[in-house]
């Protein structure tokens, strides 16, 4: 999503350092340049150590942890860019969740993309799909370019591109987490927005008094557990 709005914003090829021939043929032609030429005018990493060195400016696109979850699943199940994985109760993260793997990453993702000594920009998944030509118009000015009327309209016609997944059943993935491993991703989220803030950028939108609707699902499933214990290894 956020590489093809880029690309429909300001006409220039997006890069990424994994060579990914689904996405070359699904649309985005820079997938397959090397990222290290200079040919495109933003290459996707994951990890911020690789940035460090070759990076003058730097953009995070950070979505809530569960939500990121559920989507690595929906790959790693799937082995597609826009289908979905059969859920159910049964479904669960438990022994990697407790393992704090992807939490950590989630953490020090943040952590270490704020002390970056180059100029950067975060951005929030849950508010760039719910206001989406608003932070589109951020990541474009960030990137020192301008979006003409029309492709401000080719942004607002065409969000989603070739690689949305769709989900028939969205609220099924939430039962696949406890109580406990909630309050585990509630905890990280409060102590990233913390860092977010203190460094001078937004807080996460879905620890909002008043969250964006597109945080409604995940926001509904914490709800009932909103007051964690300090302890909430002992949550079941």
């Amino acid at each position: 999503m956020d590489r093809h709005l880029i690309e429909q914003a300001t006409g220039f090829y997006t890069g990424s350092r994994f060579n990914d021939e689904k996405l070359y043929r699904g649309g985005l032609l820079g997938e397959l340049e090397d990222y290290m030429a200079g040919t495109t005018l933003t290459v996707k990493v994951h990890g911020v150590s690789r940035l460090a060195s070759i990076s003058k400016a730097a953009i995070l696109i950070i979505r809530n942890p569960i939500d990121s979850t559920i989507a690595k699943r929906n790959r790693k199940l799937t082995s597609s860019l826009t289908e979905a994985a059969p859920w159910d109760r049964s479904l669960r993260f438990d022994k990697d969740w407790n393992r704090q793997a992807q939490l950590n990453h989630f953490e020090n993702i943040v952590n270490n993309f704020v002390e970056l000594q180059v100029p950067s920009l975060v951005v929030h998944y849950e508010n760039l799909k719910e206001h989406t030509l608003v932070e589109v118009r951020r990541i474009v000015k960030f990137l020192n370019m301008t979006m003409s009327k029309e492709r401000e309209m080719c942004v607002e016609h065409n969000m989603e591109g070739n690689f949305h997944r769709k989900l028939d059943d969205i609220v099924a993935p939430y039962e696949a987490f406890t109580d406990q491993m909630k309050c585990k991703a509630l905890d990280g989220m409060r102590r990233v927005s913390m860092v977010l803030v203190k460094k001078g950028h937004d807080p996460l939108p879905c620890l909002q008094e008043h969250p964006v609707s597109s945080c409604d699902l995940f926001s509904k499933a914490v709800s009932s557990i909103s007051n964690c214990t300090a302890d909430n290894s002992t949550l079941s």
